[in-house]
């Protein structure tokens, strides 16, 4: 090639030259080195050397702190005092706890259920009509929300009457709570303090609200 010489290493290079530019200093040292260098840089990727730590499939790696927090396999590990405040106090961390929600369902908890024997309804308190459940036992009527059955009228006493399912007898009963304004049926004030039968088809009326009872059987 004209214009060009080739050095001991093959490379060629222009003869205004006095040594071999591609050499380091010309000799072969360099271009030795230079090869293990890129053999070192350029080594295939593998799985080993991409985790830093074999812990890492246990745990996950909080950014900004270098901590891991555990992961949740359902162990029953308790945290002692110290570590729980120190974790309450930092932000960064996240605390996986028990699901301590009691199951609505639980009858160990709810009262027993009781049946429905009937129902009074009303379009006093609302123009499309309101209707309330009567069931077996006692089911107290008044103002005040601790009853059975709440009427919000001025005119009713805290707990105003008591209608009653007796199930041996198979029976309802009506009974006035000594209530300030009286409690009517069919028209007639019942005495206070005193039980009289309730039959289907009857009108109650408390303060200004009547209601019709209905029997479910």
């Amino acid at each position: 090639m004209k214009g060009f010489k080739p050095c001991s290493q093959g490379h060629f290079y222009k003869e205004t030259l006095s040594s071999c530019p591609y050499c380091d200093s010309g000799t072969d040292e360099g271009t030795v080195k230079t090869s293990e260098q890129s053999t070192e840089q350029t080594a295939p990727v593998t799985e080993s050397n991409t985790s830093t730590d074999s812990s890492n499939t246990d745990g996950t790696l909080v950014f900004g702190t270098g901590e891991k927090t555990k992961e949740f396999s359902g162990e029953t590990d308790v945290p002692s005092s110290d570590d729980t405040t120190n974790s309450l106090g930092d932000l960064d961390r996240t605390i996986i706890s028990g699901d301590t929600k009691m199951d609505d369902d639980d009858d160990s908890t709810s009262a027993p259920r009781r049946k429905i024997k009937g129902w009074i309804v009303t379009f006093d308190l609302e123009s499309f009509g309101r209707d309330f459940k009567i069931h077996e036992g006692n089911n107290n009527i008044g103002r005040s929300p601790v009853n059975d059955i709440t009427v919000p009228d001025e005119k009713v006493s805290g707990k105003h009457c008591v209608i009653l399912y007796r199930h041996a007898e198979k029976t309802f009963f009506i009974k006035d709570n000594m209530s300030n304004n009286g409690t009517f049926l069919n028209g007639n004030s019942l005495p206070p303090d005193q039980a009289s039968e309730l039959k289907d088809g009857d009108k109650i009326k408390v303060g200004d609200v009547v209601f019709l009872f209905r029997q479910a059987f």
